[in-house]
């Protein structure tokens, strides 16, 4: 009730979830089994992978220092007790956030071979929507951003679904390409 009308109207028009995939990611069930920081995995690399967990309000990069165990047994031991959600999104880059944002919501660039956590819900770019994942991570890391998520879900834990409806304007080139240079150099 406290959003203008010429406001309330951008709700109407394209959402995130029109142009990008925001998704929900691996619960392991049981960190301690699958969990390792990277000093602990000297020697046996090739199973584990940076793993996007949320974290503490960090933007633009970071908050990689846990390695999941992926090997083909503890998938197996995931998919028992845990949830292997959303699979053709593991190892492509993208943007993170935490879902916790006591100290508001914090964007972060996903590399590739990454894969991500429900605390580390992520966003990834469509070749069939938006692509332009530097822009992307800086009109979420803005203060609009936080206004409308805030205003989509007050509390301190936001959601998917309320990420997949931010309004999203598609941005003149010449901005929009000031804006990339500008996200890339951070």
């Amino acid at each position: 009730y406290w959003l203008s009308e010429n406001f309330r109207q951008k709700f109407s028009d394209k959402t995130l979830n029109d142009v990008v995939d925001v998704k929900q990611g691996i619960a392991t069930a049981n960190n301690f089994k699958f969990c390792r920081y990277w000093w602990e995995i000297e020697g046996t690399k090739d199973k584990y992978f940076p793993y996007a967990k949320g974290g503490a309000f960090n933007r633009w990069a970071g908050n990689l220092w846990l390695y999941l165990n992926f090997s083909d047994k503890s998938i197996s031991e995931i998919k028992d007790k845990g949830r292997l959600q959303n699979r053709s999104f593991y190892l492509k880059e993208g943007i993170t956030y935490s879902a916790s944002g006591r100290g508001g919501y914090a964007f972060r660039y996903l590399p590739p071979l990454c894969l991500f956590d429900v605390g580390g819900s992520s966003i990834f770019p469509n070749t069939e929507g938006y692509d332009n994942i530097y822009y992307l991570l800086a009109i979420q890391n803005s203060k609009l951003s936080f206004y409308v998520a805030d205003s989509l879900n007050p509390t301190a834990n936001i959601q998917v679904g309320d990420i997949q409806r931010c309004p999203f304007i598609l941005p003149d080139e010449q901005i929009e390409s000031q804006i990339t240079f500008v996200s890339k150099y951070i």
